[in-house]
């Protein structure tokens, strides 16, 4: 894809009207009353910025951040125009259809369902894993009318034989199931 010649021959004039001799020096050579030199410089921005074809903007952006001190090369230029800010491309908008509303709101229930049934606030009590936790289940028992629902707890692991009625702990929970402790 080419640049149209009409971009090239604006970007031409612009660069020749800011450099002046710097940029005619460097570029011109005339052969047979034709200057072959700014030729093979038009030809040679065709090709390189083709590819801004689309985006305008940032040739302009280029010609409005050209260097001070010396007239760029076309990899110059074309390199400034690569630094142009891009554009916003618009975002495609989704609009869900009444079958993914439907989805999703079954994945949110399912979701919240498997997150509120296991929990349960009491879990380190019901299968304790330490002694410390026997001892604090052991001086619940103590005062019952303080912990009632710890002293219950306590009152169950002695019947299952998990703690001793002094409040030791006999069997641990390791996650899957009892072990000697």
């Amino acid at each position: 894809m080419r640049l149209p010649d009409k971009w090239v021959n604006k970007i031409v004039l612009e660069l020749q009207g800011i450099y002046g001799q710097q940029f005619t020096g460097k570029y011109s050579k005339i052969e047979s009353e034709t200057d072959i030199g700014i030729a093979n410089f038009k030809e040679s921005l065709a090709n390189r910025l083709g590819g801004f074809r689309d985006h305008p903007e940032a040739i302009g952006y280029a010609l409005k951040n050209l260097p001070t001190t010396h007239c760029p090369n076309v990899l110059e230029f074309q390199a400034i125009a690569n630094l142009a800010p891009k554009k916003d491309v618009p975002a495609i908008e989704y609009k869900p259809t009444a079958e993914d509303l439907e989805r999703n709101r079954r994945m949110a229930e399912k979701a919240t369902k498997a997150v509120t049934n296991h929990v349960d606030p009491m879990h380190c009590w019901r299968r304790p894993k330490s002694q410390i936790v026997a001892d604090y289940l052991f001086d619940s028992h103590k005062n019952p009318s303080r912990f009632r629902q710890l002293a219950e707890i306590f009152d169950k692991h002695v019947a299952n034989e998990v703690i001793s009625p002094e409040g030791k702990l006999l069997h641990k929970w390791n996650g899957l199931g009892w072990q000697k402790a």
